[in-house]
């Protein structure tokens, strides 16, 4: 049993498709079942919709009608009743003099330091208010960062299905032309480490989700994860050329199969 199905409790359907046998979910290492579990559901509810919808949108001070601001200026002219304000300290636009960096706004930071511990002011509101949109934007920056390398890593995934195909019909006129299995079996095996490289990959940016961005061991997990992908990419590139390199793709491949270790091992090392 290799160190993926210990850690994990990976089994593999008689069809070839690999679960987690703990949680039910694909397999999942080096990412955790509990840290699966709480990804696919921020995935499926609204969290981050509202996130996104906090950072990017407030109500216009004149009529409270919801605005969007995609970048750019912070001149922004209500689409509802035309009132032109400013983003950052929703005063009127007229005689604002800087047009993307609001001047009022630092102003208000160094007031609001001077005011009276306990005093409530339109000034103190207005800048927690902005302080409170930085965060949800950073945490909706952050989250999309991991979800868009998930994805990419995801599509790579699917794309190692139909480089199978393709190889699959190399091999079949490699065998028409009096190929031994013996010669083909190190393409298979190649197939199955990238295939279980990017999965693994794809799971890591789970893993790194959910933990703390200060944390200075996850600096060794992103550098050995960034080696596996660098192998795995070219084990890839290695299995599309024709003819097929022997030679260099039986490296590769036990190449990726000790990183992915190292990956798997690393992992581990979060916890502590």
């Amino acid at each position: 049993m290799n160190i993926d199905a210990i850690r994990h409790q990976t089994v593999t359907c008689s069809c070839g498709h690999k679960f987690c046998f703990k949680c039910g979910e694909e397999a999942h290492g080096p990412a955790l079942c509990e840290q699966v579990k709480e990804w696919n559901k921020k995935a499926m509810d609204e969290s981050e919709t509202n996130n996104w919808i906090t950072a990017n949108t407030q109500n216009c001070p004149k009529c409270d009608s919801a605005i969007e601001k995609n970048g750019g200026c912070n001149h922004m002219t209500c689409k509802h009743c035309g009132h032109d304000y400013c983003w950052m300290c929703r005063k009127d636009w007229k005689g604002h003099n800087d047009f993307y960096n609001c001047a009022r706004f630092e102003k208000k930071t160094k007031k609001s330091a001077k005011s009276v511990k306990g005093k409530k002011s339109k000034l103190d509101k207005d800048l927690q208010l902005a302080l409170e949109k930085q965060e949800h934007r950073m945490r909706l920056e952050r989250y999309l960062h991991y979800y868009n390398q998930f994805m990419q890593h995801e599509k790579l995934a699917l794309s190692n299905a139909k480089l199978r195909e393709e190889i699959q019909r190399k091999v079949f006129e490699w065998k028409e032309n009096d190929g031994t299995m013996a010669e083909i079996r190190f393409i298979e095996k190649a197939l199955s480490v990238l295939q279980e490289s990017r999965r693994a990959l794809k799971w890591a940016y789970v893993r790194l989700y959910f933990y703390d961005d200060k944390n200075i061991r996850k600096n060794l997990f992103e550098f050995v994860k960034d080696d596996l992908d660098t192998s795995a990419s070219q084990l890839h590139d290695y299995l599309h050329a024709a003819p097929f390199r022997k030679v260099e793709i039986v490296d590769v491949t036990r190449l990726c199969e000790t990183r992915l270790s190292n990956l798997l091992t690393s992992s581990q090392d979060l916890d502590g």
